[in-house]
Formats: C-alpha cells, structure tokens, sequence
C-alpha cells in the first residue's frame, strides 16, 4: 500500500470540490443516457451508467438485430482522456473474435487489437470538447448509422 498516495487523494476530497464536480460529470453521462433513450426508442438500454473504477463510465443499448447477432453498443466516458466514445461490442470475447476480420478489413484504424482481450470491438471517439448533447447525439446517430449498414451488409 503506498500511503502517500492514499494522503493525496484524501487531500483532494476534504480540500476541492472534487466530490461535486465528478457528480456533476455523473450526472452529464446519465442525461446522455436518458436523451438517447428518447432518439432510440426501439432500442434496449442499460437501467444505469456503470462506473468501472475511475478508468471508465459507461451505458449499453442493443435492438432486436443486434441480440441476434450477439453484439451491443456501448457509450463510454473515458476519464483519462476526458471522451466519449462510441463501442461496439460483442456479448462475449468469442462473439467479437468471430467478427473481427471483417471489423478490421472495413475500420481498421477503430478495430481493437486483440477482440480477446479488449471490451470492444470498434471504437469512435464522439468528439465534443464542450459537453454539448445535441452535438454528442448527432455524433451518436452517424456513428450509429454507419455500424447499422455495416452490420446489414454481412
């Protein structure tokens, strides 16, 4: 255990508003959340953001064609670079191995490495330096469209 680092973070919750201001980013990803549930509305959407540590935040959605095939999309706040992006993601490592090639002969710049190993298949980053939602959704929607013909194409 390294004691000087749990002093630091100790530090920055009594003396910031460290506490409140990630809240407030909790809450930002929740909106999201809740405004594309609104644009998706054939889509089923995880009841709640999850956090997984402070590496990542993130909500999934998937229609009927996409549960057949396995796969989800997911939105995920990374906190290390402070962005969203776009995943998609298979339910299982297998079911994203079995998709890979094809992933990766169309989108090889957003392919993941190694399917087997990674929580996604495909990733977008969903640029939008100002948290703007409009912006955040219309970037959804083309990101969204594209893996949709993508996806009816195989």
């Amino acid at each position: 255990m390294n004691i000087d680092k749990i002093d630091r973070i100790k530090d920055v919750f009594i003396n910031t508003d460290f506490i409140s201001c990630y809240q407030e980013l909790f809450n930002f990803i929740n909106e999201f959340r809740l405004a594309l549930m609104k644009v998706f509305i054939d889509y089923d959407f995880s009841k709640k953001v999850t956090e997984n540590r402070l590496d990542y935040a993130y909500f999934q959605f998937y229609n009927k064609s996409l549960k057949e095939k396995g796969l989800k999309y997911v939105i995920t706040f990374d906190y290390k670079s402070f962005s969203f992006y776009f995943w998609l993601s298979g339910i299982n490592k297998g079911v994203q191995n079995s998709y890979f090639s094809l992933a990766k002969e169309k989108y090889r710049e957003n392919c993941t490495k190694n399917p087997l190993k990674s929580d996604y298949l495909l990733f977008f980053i969903l640029k939008n330096e100002n948290f703007c939602l409009d912006i955040l959704i219309e970037r959804v929607l083309l990101v969204e469209k594209e893996l949709r013909n993508f996806l009816n194409s195989l």
